[in-house]
């Protein structure tokens, strides 16, 4: 199926928004077993993403939700959007997307959507993602700052 695969490193503060050797390493040998081919000469960063996030969990059926606020994204020529202060993303993780706040959100008029922070700066600021419709959708959210 589509199964997200997150690798992760630790990475020093200062060197965000770059690709250190050891990074490159990592993301070599990392793109290599994954995919079985060569990691393109020319990767580079192309977007921070930054945000506030609260997470909550329920001691009963293992549902969680986390809450991200003041979500920037910026791309690296400087230019950016930020999510506007009257709008938060929440995403719920529950073994059948049935939790008790998948009941409360819906009445509230919060209708689930699948977005990837990344896909969408990446349409907001980069580039058109002809398959990301959630770009379109989540435009007025966001505001250029």
């Amino acid at each position: 199926g589509d199964e997200t695969v997150k690798r992760q490193r630790p990475y020093d503060h200062a060197d965000h928004g770059t690709i250190t050797p050891e990074a490159r390493a990592f993301l070599e040998e990392t793109l290599t077993e994954l995919t079985g081919e060569e990691t393109p000469a020319d990767l580079a960063p192309s977007l921070i993403t930054s945000y506030q996030r609260l997470t909550l969990g329920a001691h009963e059926a293992g549902e969680r939700a986390t809450l991200d606020l003041a979500v920037e994204l910026r791309a690296m020529d400087g230019r950016h959007v930020e999510l506007r202060d009257d709008v938060g993303l929440v995403e719920t993780k529950t073994g059948e997307g049935r939790g008790r706040l998948d009941e409360e959100l819906r009445p509230a008029g919060c209708e689930p959507i699948s977005i990837s922070k990344y896909r969408l700066g990446i349409g907001l600021l980069l580039a058109e993602d002809p398959d990301s419709a959630s770009v379109e959708s989540l435009r007025s959210c966001f505001v250029a700052a």
